[in-house]
């Protein structure tokens, strides 16, 4: 083939290449100003579900993913590149109180932000159970029903929410974690309900020592004499074990030992199966 005929092919290519960058590049150009068009920008944040998280702390976390640009062309407040999903993952992560977030345009370019705060159903408390007398309680933690930490609390007096002690280990910002599996958390609150449901009203839980639960009943807590409990197997099935209380309770011996001295029971230790052990003070 002719040296004229090759180079005439080279140069034929180059052009082409060069043709189709410029035209790549001229799109990119195009579609960077397009993205920046005032009528799909984000304009307005409403935030909506919160109770005590602030508005405007929620919208300030949202305005700084929206400000910039995606490879230094395109509008991250563009109403068609939302990374949402991003954008949620941020607003969970940074206020624990949130169980769920999504985001949504309404009227072109309002971005409206939905949000269901966590309840704060029971409170897990620092340290140990029982408390020594005259030491001052520890700090405590807002804890949902899957026991997940997610805000510290003031301090309660009396038996506002039932207390949980132990667990997971006390080590730096508790908040953000789950004080057990969800499993194990749910079988706390299966023994708490069911000890409710046959007229026994623990206020305070504790899982210390590890693998085991004990439920301290309401009348015996103020008292440093007596603190009855009821010990459950964190793993075993707490509601056979509310089921055999429920049938000790109706034993004559012991229902007329409660009925007469009830801040003289001990314990119930219901870790044996189809058996329940109890005590009370001379």
């Amino acid at each position: 083939m002719p040296e004229r005929i090759r180079k005439g092919r080279r140069k034929s290519f180059f052009l082409r290449v060069l043709f189709i960058f410029l035209g790549l590049a001229a799109l990119l150009v195009g579609l960077s100003f397009a993205s920046r068009i005032p009528a799909a920008l984000v304009k307005e944040t409403t935030v909506v579900g919160n109770e005590v998280v602030s508005s405007d702390d929620v919208v300030r976390v949202v305005e700084g993913e929206l400000s910039g640009r995606y490879l230094r062309l395109f509008s991250k407040r563009n109403v068609f590149l939302l990374r949402k999903s991003r954008i949620t993952a941020l607003i969970k992560k940074d206020f624990p109180r949130f169980e769920d977030a999504s985001l949504s345009i309404i009227d072109t370019n309002h971005l409206v932000v939905r949000v269901l705060e966590r309840k704060g159903r029971y409170l897990w408390c620092e340290g140990a159970y029982p408390i020594a007398p005259d030491t001052a309680p520890l700090s405590c933690f807002f804890v949902d029903d899957r026991g997940y930490i997610f805000s510290e609390a003031p301090y309660f007096s009396g038996n506002a929410y039932l207390k949980l002690y132990g667990g997971i280990k006390e080590d730096g910002d508790m908040v953000g974690k789950n004080i057990l599996s969800e499993a194990a958390f749910k079988n706390i609150l299966n023994a708490y309900n069911g000890l409710k449901a046959i007229g026994l009203s623990p206020e305070v839980i504790s899982n210390s020592p590890p693998e085991i639960l004990e439920a301290y009943l309401e009348h015996s807590i103020d008292s440093q004499s007596s603190r009855a409990k009821i010990i459950f197997s964190l793993y075993g099935s707490s509601e056979d074990a509310v089921a055999n209380i429920s049938a000790a309770l109706h034993a004559e011996d012991f229902k007329n030992s409660y009925k007469a001295h009830p801040e003289k029971l001990e314990y119930i230790d219901t870790r044996y199966e189809k058996k329940v052990y109890y005590k009370f003070t001379k």
